[in-house]
């Protein structure tokens, strides 16, 4: 292998530049929205409740089903990720199923991630 294929392989993408990039912002963004307590989801108020260990163990059922289907079978895997999201914004905040179905998915997906990661960690970390 020429040493020009070889820097050219080591280096990353612009595309994979680019995704790290999102990454970080989605990160930043569940870091922000982790460390408050009260949520505007599409106009309307919600406070972020502790969810207790049944609950958590249910979430955790669900991702790791998702985890374990094909890719393969794509409607399977955005039913299961939808009821991850649903069930959560349910927990985390009380939001009722046509609640949910209404609300903006950017806001509601990034706030129960947030929920999710803040449970998962505690806050000690924020």
């Amino acid at each position: 292998m020429s040493a020009a294929a070889t820097t050219t392989a080591t280096q990353p993408s612009p595309w994979a530049a680019y995704l790290k990039s999102l990454q970080e912002k989605g990160q930043r963004k569940i870091d922000e929205l982790a460390q408050k307590d009260s949520f505007d989801v599409g106009g309307r108020q919600y406070r972020r409740c502790k969810i207790t260990a049944r609950q958590h163990q249910e979430l955790e059922d669900m991702r790791a089903e998702l985890a374990e289907l094909k890719t393969a079978d794509a409607k399977k895997v955005a039913s299961v990720l939808f009821q991850i999201y649903q069930k959560g914004a349910q927990y985390y905040l009380g939001m009722a199923g046509e609640e949910f179905l209404q609300a903006p998915w950017d806001e509601v997906k990034a706030i129960v991630d947030a929920c999710a990661w803040r449970t998962m960690h505690g806050s000690a970390f924020l």
